[in-house]
């Protein structure tokens, strides 16, 4: 466990550490999204709805 603290340490220290956050970002999103996608469907889909329904409203 403290190698891997360590090792974040010196991934958050070097010039790439935009990119190794943003990579683990990534992974932890679509590990969540591959274990909750039966919740975000729907969330999907009501973003969706609301988000053509304001368009519409919009051009009117």
């Amino acid at each position: 466990m403290a190698h891997l603290f360590f090792l974040c340490l010196f991934c958050l220290s070097t010039s790439f550490s935009v990119i190794y956050l943003s990579f683990l970002s990534f992974l932890l999103l679509t590990f969540f999204v591959m274990e909750h996608i039966y919740m975000l469907v729907p969330l999907l889909f009501l973003f969706l709805f609301f988000f053509i329904d304001g368009k519409d409203n919009d051009c009117t």
